[in-house]
């Protein structure tokens, strides 16, 4: 697709990146579909899409579909719809959200029995009602899952896991999930029961009619309007103020002459914009090609990195050390760390690791990121930071100052 405009990166998430793009003269979510997330099965992602297009009031379906790409890309309608996540829910909130939810999927699963059986809170996004996105992770081969299967945003049933198909049941198990979630605590117990079978390891004990949990309570669901807990931002291209600033980031950019690693800063005081300058600079590296990561910690490095690596194994990172880093705890071997971390940046091209606040990550991150500059590496590695101290613990190639615009 041509003509596409990024405006800035919305969100990541399990199954790839979101942007806010500009494409003929109306914004659009542009969705970026990882690679491992349908594998050679993109069959199965247009089999979903023929049958949502009888939901089109209840799920968000794409207006252009690129499946022939190396990573298979969409372009959604935009309206300002908030990621559930992010926005702050009282209980007459839940219980409408919940109950749509149940809604959407019972009509569905009356029309057919195909599941998707891998999704979750990502999918739901909030306006003047729920929408949701049609789940696009389609690939169940085990190995792949490994990506995905502890991750706390995103749900399986285990089925699934055995290497099962998904059906109609799947989705009510990850509908009961995200409902021992959603739900206020207050209520859970009249529906405990209904929860624990929509839960239930085995399929054929899953309810088939669950929007029922409030046919005794509608008074729950309240009347207030589900838009009136989002809150609208309008929606402006990127600081086009900091063309200047954006010019000397550039100019950094191309003259880097070597493969390895390379490090810019960006220092500035509080609330003049580094954080925006950042996701700037994001863009421009998106739209030149580079994969980006933002983190504050090993474990979201970590994490963002075995990602990123379509086959990690071809690094020599085995399964042990790839579920070793997914699942970081407070205490870890650093070294162990540094070398996996090491032959992950080995196997990926044009990456830029993105850390806001640098003055506030800790001793081992730090540790890690020196070892990173100082790794002999063929492919092209960033490290680009931001920060209100002026003296860190880290030797920088170039940095540029914010100032407040006037």
């Amino acid at each position: 697709m041509q003509n596409i405009q990024i405006v800035k990166l919305l969100r990541t998430g399990y199954t790839g990146d979101e942007y806010l793009v500009e494409f003929e003269g109306l914004y659009k979510r542009s969705v970026q579909l990882k690679n491992y997330a349908a594998g050679i099965f993109r069959n199965r992602l247009s089999d979903r899409f023929k049958l949502l297009n009888k939901f089109r009031g209840r799920f968000i379906l794409p207006d252009f579909i690129d499946l022939t790409d190396t990573q298979p890309s969409f372009l959604f309608p935009y309206h300002e719809e908030a990621d559930i996540r992010n926005v702050i829910l009282d209980d007459e909130y839940r219980f409408q959200i919940a109950f749509q939810l149940m809604e959407s999927f019972e009509t569905l699963h009356h029309i057919s029995s195909m599941g998707f059986g891998i999704w979750g809170f990502h999918e739901m996004l909030i306006s003047d009602k729920l929408y949701i996105l049609p789940p696009l992770w389609v690939n169940y081969s085990s190995d792949c899952l490994n990506f995905i299967k502890n991750r706390k945003d995103v749900f399986i049933a285990p089925e699934i896991l055995e290497g099962k198909s998904p059906t109609s049941a799947s989705d009510i198990y990850v509908i009961g999930k995200i409902l021992e979630i959603l739900l206020p605590d207050t209520s859970k117990g009249d529906v405990r029961k209904t929860l624990d079978l929509m839960t239930d390891p085995n399929p054929n004990k899953r309810p088939t009619h669950f929007s029922r949990l409030f046919s005794q309570n509608e008074s729950l669901l309240g009347t207030k309007p589900l838009v009136s807990a989002v809150k609208k931002e309008f929606v402006l291209p990127h600081i086009i103020e900091r063309d200047e600033e954006l010019g000397e980031f550039m100019n950094f950019f191309e003259k880097r002459k070597d493969s390895g690693v390379h490090s810019f800063f960006v220092k500035g005081n509080t609330r003049v914009g580094k954080s925006t300058f950042l996701s700037l600079i994001q863009k421009e590296l998106r739209n030149s090609g580079w994969k980006t990561i933002s983190a504050s910690t090993v474990k979201q490095l970590g994490q963002e990195l075995l990602q990123l690596s379509e086959k990690p194994e071809w690094s020599g990172v085995e399964m042990d050390d790839f579920n070793y880093l997914w699942n970081l705890g407070n205490t870890y071997n650093l070294e162990r760390v540094t070398s996996i971390v090491g032959k992950l940046l080995g196997q990926i091209d044009e990456v830029a690791i993105f850390i806001d606040d640098f003055e506030l990550i800790d001793k081992k991150f730090l540790h890690i990121l020196k070892m990173i500059k100082n790794m002999i590496l063929n492919s092209n590695i960033m490290v680009i930071a931001s920060s209100v101290a002026d003296e860190i613990e880290y030797v920088f190639d170039d940095f540029i100052k914010l100032n407040h615009l006037i």
